[in-house]
């Protein structure tokens, strides 16, 4: 039997108005993991009502900020009252991860440590903007935290409980995902990147990324973040 097999593993997905993708995407991660969840966060359309009739445990969110990082961390809150999961798969919802590609995810986390998605740099179809930002960012989060994670801001990863539990979480958007590798590194973990393809299925919604936002707010996070390292 695969190693993988034996994980208590929960899928998470934070969704933001992700009408057009949720249902294909709760179903197919549903074939691999029995329990999925979806954390419908200040959503307009109808993304809880379709994940809920897909298979999904849904939690709607609709006060406080909107925010994948707020979004996980109320999620992972909540999950650490169940002791019944060992690793979260967390995706997003708007159909960029193959479901199908869970197993391997998991076959590499049974290895311990944070798994982390890794999507070809420079391939299509990943649009040049994102694609160049991605890969500065990686370069740099490699380089501070001497540890080669070639897609440090792919969101499809599996985070063991132990790393859930017991990091330091402050960040409240799309810096979350920086932040799981320097906790896992600053736990001792290792941090394992697994390649994954990049999917931009039709009908899908824009990225909620605000470039002009989301990027200072990275560089800032990045900032305080080895500032406090010094003075720790």
């Amino acid at each position: 039997m695969p190693a993988y097999l034996s994980l208590r593993a929960v899928v998470l997905i934070a969704a933001r108005d992700e009408g057009a993708t949720i249902a294909a995407v709760v179903q197919a991660a549903g074939k691999r993991v029995p329990r999925v969840v979806v954390v419908a966060d200040h959503c307009v359309d109808a993304t809880a009502a379709l994940a809920r009739s897909s298979g999904a445990e849904v939690w709607e969110r609709s006060t406080g900020k909107p925010g994948k990082a707020r979004a996980l961390r109320e999620a992972w809150a909540r999950l650490l009252q169940d002791g019944a999961w060992t690793h979260l798969v967390l995706m997003d919802g708007d159909g960029q991860h193959d479901p199908a590609e869970i197993p391997a995810l998991l076959a590499a986390a049974a290895g311990g440590g944070l798994v982390v998605g890794s999507r070809a740099p420079f391939g299509p179809p990943m649009p040049w903007l994102r694609r160049w930002t991605n890969w500065a960012m990686s370069l740099l989060v490699s380089w501070r935290w001497r540890r080669r994670v070639p897609d440090s801001q792919c969101g499809f990863r599996v985070a063991p409980r132990r790393l859930v539990e017991l990091g330091q979480w402050t960040a409240q958007r799309f810096e979350i995902e920086s932040e799981m590798i320097r906790e896992a590194i600053r736990l001792g973990m290792d941090v394992r990147p697994v390649p994954v393809a990049c999917v931009y299925a039709r009908g899908a919604r824009c990225s909620h990324i605000q470039w002009l936002e989301d990027v200072p707010r990275w560089v800032r996070w990045m900032w305080k973040a080895e500032r406090l390292k010094a003075e720790g």
